[in-house]
C-alpha cells in the first residue's frame, strides 16, 4: 500500500499529465473547427483520429456542442465558421439530425436562438421518423422553444412519416398545453394569420377549448385542466365552484399517467407557482404517479425552492426513491438545483449522498455528467464517493470526460479520482476525451 504522501504525489502527477494533455489538445481545436468547413486532410495523428470519429456518424463539432449543452463553444464555432456557417449549421449527421434538432430536444432556448440567427433550417427532417425540430420540442413539451421555432417559420401543419404533426406528438407524450398551442397555430396557418403564440394570446378561449378537448383522452378532470394552465385564477375559480363533498376526490384524482392536479400544476413550472400553492394549501395530496414520483419529487425536478419549502413545512421533507431508484438528491444534482441540494444536505443528516439508482449511479455521477461543478463540490464536501462505479463500471470521472467538463474533471482529480480507471469496455478518461476534443 502506498504511503499517503506518495499517493498525493501520484495524484498530483496524474492531474498534471491530464492538464498537459488537455492543453496540448487545445492547440488542435482551431484546426479541427476549420476541418469541418474545409476538405484539407489533417496531418496530425490526433486530428486524424478525431476526423475519423466524427466522420463515422457524420457528426460535426456543432452537433456535439448542441447535444451536450456547450453554449459558449457553439457560439465560438459559429463565429469561426463565419460565412460558411449557413452550410455548417444545418449539416445533418447520418441519422439526419442537425444541431437544431438537439437544441429542440433538450429545450436549449439560447442555443436554438444562436443556431436560428445563423440561419439553421427549421424544416430539416431526421431520417427515422421524418421529424423536424418543432416535433422534437413538442415531444418534450418545451413551450418557449416551440414559440421560438414557430416565430422562425416552422410549420405546425407539417406531418412526419407516421402522419403526426407536432401537436399530435405533444398529445401522445402528455404535453397538453403544448398541444393546445400548436393546434391553435395550425388554425392560424390555415387562415394566414400570425404565429400560434401571438394568436393564442389574443384568443385564450380558443386555446383553452383546444386544451380541454385534448385532455379528454387522458383521463384528466376539470381540475387537472385548470392546473395545467398554471393560472391561479383558473384554479381558484374551479375550487370556489366545487362542492365541498367532491373536493377531496377531485384533489386525489389521477390521470392516465397517475398525476394529481397538484403534480400537474407543479409540472407547468410557472414562477411564482401560485396555482400549485393554492392547490397545496387547499388539501395536500401526496399520491405518487405511475413512476413513483409525488409532489416533492416534482418540486425538486422543477427547481422550485418555494414549493419545496412549503412541502417540508407540511411534513413532506422526505420521499422514497421513485421506480427508477432515484432520490431527491439524485434529481437536485442532475438538474443543477444547488439551492435545493443545499437544503437537502443541510437539514437531513441521514441523507445518503451515495445512494444508487437502478443503473447503480449516484448523485455524483449525474452532477458530473451534466457539468454542474458547484454541485459536484457540494457532494464532495459531504464525502460523496468519487470512486463508485455504475453498471458499466463507469465512475463520475468517466462521465465528466465523456461530456467535456474540464472543471468537474479537475475537482474529481483533486479529490483523488483515478486517472487510469477503466470502465467495462476498458475505456479511460483520456480515451473518452480523445473522442470529443472539440468540447475541451
Amino acid at each position: 500500500m502506498m504511503a499517503p504522501e506518495v499517493c498525493s504525489m501520484y495524484r498530483t502527477g496524474s492531474l498534471g499529465r491530464m492538464l498537459f494533455w488537455v492543453a496540448s489538445l487545445g492547440l488542435h481545436k482551431t484546426c479541427l473547427c476549420s476541418s469541418v468547413v474545409s476538405t484539407t486532410d489533417a496531418t496530425d495523428d490526433l486530428d486524424q483520429s478525431v476526423d475519423m470519429s466524427t466522420a463515422e456518424w457524420g457528426r460535426t463539432p456543432l452537433h456535439e456542442a448542441a447535444e451536450f449543452g456547450h453554449l459558449e463553444m457553439l457560439r465560438g464555432m459559429l463565429a469561426e465558421a463565419n460565412e460558411s456557417s449557413v452550410t455548417l449549421v444545418s449539416a445533418p449527421d447520418e441519422l439526419g439530425w442537425t444541431p437544431l434538432h438537439w437544441a429542440a430536444l433538450h429545450g436549449e432556448e439560447e442555443m436554438a436562438s444562436e443556431l436560428l440567427r445563423a440561419q439553421a433550417a427549421v424544416d430539416a427532417q431526421e431520417y427515422e421518423f421524418g421529424c423536424q425540430p418543432l416535433q422534437w420540442a413538442a415531444r418534450r413539451g418545451h413551450l418557449r422553444l416551440l414559440r421560438l421555432l414557430l416565430d422562425a417559420g416552422a410549420s405546425a401543419e407539417y406531418a412526419d412519416r407516421q402522419q403526426r404533426t407536432a401537436a399530435a406528438w405533444a398529445k401522445l407524450t402528455g404535453h397538453t398545453a403544448a398541444a393546445a398551442l400548436l393546434e391553435a397555430s395550425e388554425d392560424s396557418e390555415e387562415t394566414s394569420e400570425p404565429h400560434m403564440y401571438s394568436r393564442a394570446e389574443r384568443d385564450t378561449d380558443e386555446a383553452e377549448d383546444a386544451m380541454t378537448e385534448a385532455d379528454q383522452a387522458y383521463g384528466m378532470t376539470a381540475l387537472h385542466v385548470a392546473a395545467a394552465s398554471g393560472r391561479y385564477s383558473d384554479v381558484a375559480k374551479w375550487l370556489g365552484a366545487s362542492e365541498p363533498t367532491a373536493l377531496s376526490s377531485q384533489m386525489s384524482a389521477q390521470d392516465m399517467w397517475g398525476r394529481t392536479p397538484l403534480v400537474t400544476a407543479i409540472q407547468t413550472r410557472k414562477s411564482p407557482p401560485k396555482a400549485a400553492l393554492k392547490l397545496l394549501h387547499t388539501e395536500l395530496c401526496v399520491t405518487t404517479d405511475h413512476d413513483g414520483r409525488g409532489p416533492l419529487h416534482w418540486a425538486v425536478l422543477a427547481g422550485d425552492l418555494r414549493l419545496f419549502k412549503e412541502l417540508r413545512l407540511l411534513n413532506q421533507s422526505q420521499a422514497p426513491p421513485d421506480r427508477f431508484g432515484r432520490t431527491l438528491v439524485h434529481y437536485a444534482a442532475a438538474n443543477g438545483h444547488g439551492n435545493i441540494l443545499s437544503e437537502l444536505l443541510a437539514d437531513a443528516a441521514d441523507v445518503d449522498v451515495d445512494a444508487k439508482d437502478r443503473s447503480q449511479q449516484t448523485p455524483l455521477h449525474l452532477a458530473s455528467a451534466r457539468g454542474h461543478a458547484h454541485l459536484v463540490q457540494q457532494l464532495l464536501d459531504r464525502n460523496a464517493s468519487w470512486n463508485v462505479s455504475d453498471l458499466l463500471l463507469r465512475r463520475p470521472l468517466h462521465y465528466a470526460a465523456m461530456f467535456g467538463h474540464l472543471d468537474v474533471i479537475k475537482l474529481l482529480m483533486n479529490a483523488g479520482a483515478d486517472y487510469f480507471a477503466e470502465d467495462l469496455d476498458g475505456e479511460t478518461l483520456e480515451r473518452f476525451m480523445r473522442r470529443t476534443p472539440f468540447l475541451h
